[in-house]
């Protein structure tokens, strides 16, 4: 399981009717993997992180379970390495990965980083998926706004997902 931790907000005046970009810098991401076994922690087992390939953490498992480590904020890849000798296990994570913009989890996903609440990530399209696509086809001024996903509200959302994740 790997949790996000909840935003810091920053207010800044400026004056609207304008568009602005924010850039946080040399600000590290912070990476939490709960390690369980049939629900329950497991305490005290040797692990090993990898971030891209390099090893920045080694350790034992708290009682809680969760390992907790800043990273560097574009890492792409982990491998997080549990026990040892015969009962090693390997577990490869991708980091900043979002399904595909075709699936629902995709656009929910998407959203959810944009500041539309969406709510949980998965396949159901519910009340709270189809008010947050109504508010960004708002947003984006499109012609026909219905809460329902089309191709000009899918292109709008990966176009400005992926500038903001430039930025």
């Amino acid at each position: 399981m790997v949790t996000i931790p909840d935003r810091r907000l920053k207010e800044v005046s400026e004056p609207t009717s304008q568009v602005y970009k924010y850039k946080l810098k040399n600000s590290p991401a912070k990476f939490r993997v709960s390690v369980l076994s049939n629900a329950k922690p497991r305490e005290n087992e040797k692990y090993v992180l990898k971030i891209d390939g390099v090893e920045i953490k080694r350790g034992t498992v708290p009682s809680d379970g969760n390992v907790d480590i800043s990273i560097p904020p574009k890492a792409k890849g982990a491998e997080l390495i549990i026990g040892e000798g015969e009962d090693t296990e390997i577990y490869t994570l991708n980091l900043g990965y979002l399904d595909p913009i075709e699936t629902v989890s995709g656009i929910k996903a998407r959203l959810n980083n944009l500041g539309f609440d969406c709510g949980k990530v998965d396949e159901t399209v519910n009340e709270e998926t189809t008010d947050a696509i109504f508010d960004f086809q708002c947003y984006i001024n499109h012609p026909n706004p219905s809460g329902e996903i089309d191709d000009q509200t899918r292109k709008a959302i990966a176009t400005l997902h992926d500038e903001m994740a430039s930025a």
